[in-house]
């Protein structure tokens, strides 16, 4: 069994774009194509879109688009992204009203056009229906599971059952190159789409994954979700601090229409909120690990990193995975612990990590490289700015580590593509 995977960090500025693709030989067909965030500042919006332009010039469609959370610099390029050819399929966290109102207050103080963005209030208002009507017909919601990711063991995963919506199992459909492992324990509900599309919203814990259909030319290749859990004391003090601000009702935040209104006509007063709570903020974050599925008894890997001057190099291990980490906040014990747990063996698979929150030093701490070692890591941000990203320490930490670190920004020169081999000899 050999596998190509190709991946890319896009160079969109002071954002996140990363898109991959499975084949099992160099020009044979892809398997599985998958984007990881799709979005930039609006200051970026011009290299954000000419890289969203580049990736479309492959015609090869997208089978699965990963949101690690709301915040407008990883969502503002999607419909761009999936005009007229929507993936089937969108994964994102399960978030509240809250938190995607404190994702937009948050964005709307770095930048306040993107109050007149329609995709970004209608994502705010309702993610899974402003993906709906993109042409999305799947949305698959993620919350924190209680227990780790399938071969987190080292185990190979087992196939989940069916899940489950109005008292009938829901079959498998046919048309996708992929199935889920591991344990599901979720629902699927049939959404209210307009006209007569079959749409589905699921809600799944992140103790299950995706993974390449093995029917498929013997590939196994998994991308194993986690999500950082944001803290629930914040987002009900904000929303407290709304209601006793405006004299309206809290519950009025958890409704399209009324919150819809909210947005239009009380950003002043829901920008009051957010600072009553913005000194210690955490968001919920999806993170991702791709790589081959366990087990993975590998007879040779091969790396290259592209550049002006390509060179392949043989690897004397078997990493070959990618580990995005969103904007998590890995700087606290507790819920770094969590991460490395939920990841636990697939950990040795990775070789590329990108740091977290574009490598600022609040949500990152040196442990993380200690315990992953990575080959190499990835911040995305822009060249120059005002948030630290990558932070100073931060860049110190993997120096120190010695580990190079690569930073894509804005500059077209700065994109990186890997791709990396398994199963040669």
């Amino acid at each position: 069994m050999v596998i190509w995977h190709t991946r890319t960090q896009h160079p969109v500025g002071q954002g996140f774009f990363h898109s991959a693709e499975c084949r099992d030989t160099p020009s044979g067909s892809i398997q599985l194509r998958y984007v990881y965030d799709c979005g930039s500042k609006q200051t970026f919006s011009t290299s954000r879109d000419a890289a969203i332009d580049a990736f479309l010039a492959d015609p090869a469609p997208l089978d699965i688009l990963f949101l690690s959370h709301a915040h407008d610099d990883h969502v503002l390029g999607v419909p761009r992204l999936i005009d007229g050819r929507p993936p089937k399929t969108v994964v994102m966290p399960f978030l509240t009203p809250e938190e995607r109102l404190l994702a937009f207050v948050s964005s709307a103080m770095d930048d306040i056009t993107v109050v007149n963005d329609p995709f970004y209030v209608s994502f705010t208002v309702d993610p899974a229906q402003a993906l709906f009507d993109l042409g999305a017909q799947d949305v698959i919601q993620i919350r924190r599971g209680s227990g780790n990711a399938p071969g987190a063991d080292g185990e190979e995963p087992r196939p989940s059952p069916p899940t489950e919506g109005a008292g009938k199992d829901t079959p498998p459909d046919p048309d996708r190159n992929w199935t889920i492992v591991g344990d599901t324990k979720g629902k699927r509900v049939v959404a209210k789409p307009p006209h007569s599309a079959r749409r589905t919203l699921t809600t799944l814990p992140d103790t299950c994954a995706i993974a390449v259909s093995p029917g498929i030319s013997g590939s196994k290749w998994m991308l194993g979700p986690y999500v950082d859990p944001g803290i629930v004391a914040q987002r009900s003090e904000f929303a407290k601090a709304f209601a006793t601000i405006t004299g309206l009702n809290i519950w009025r935040l958890r409704y399209p229409k009324p919150l819809r209104d909210i947005i239009a006509n009380r950003l002043p007063d829901l920008q009051r909120a957010y600072r009553s709570v913005a000194g210690d903020l955490n968001l919920t974050s999806l993170c991702l690990f791709s790589g081959p599925m366990p087990p993975h008894d590998s007879v040779g890997v091969r790396y290259v990193g592209i550049g002006d001057k390509p060179t392949w190099f043989r690897l004397s291990h078997e990493r070959i995975g990618w580990l995005a980490t969103g904007d998590a906040e890995l700087r606290s014990t507790k819920r770094r612990k969590n991460f490395l747990d939920h990841y636990g063996a697939l950990l040795k698979r990775v070789c590329t990590l990108t740091l977290p929150h574009h490598g600022s030093v609040e949500n990152f701490d040196p442990e993380l490289l200690d315990h992953i070692q990575p080959l190499f890591c990835v911040a995305s941000a822009a060249r120059y700015n005002t948030w630290q990203h990558p932070g100073t320490y931060v860049v110190q930490d993997v120096a120190s580590a010695g580990i190079p670190l690569t930073v894509v920004t804005s500059d077209g020169r700065s994109i990186l593509t890997e791709v990396v081999v398994t199963g040669l000899k």
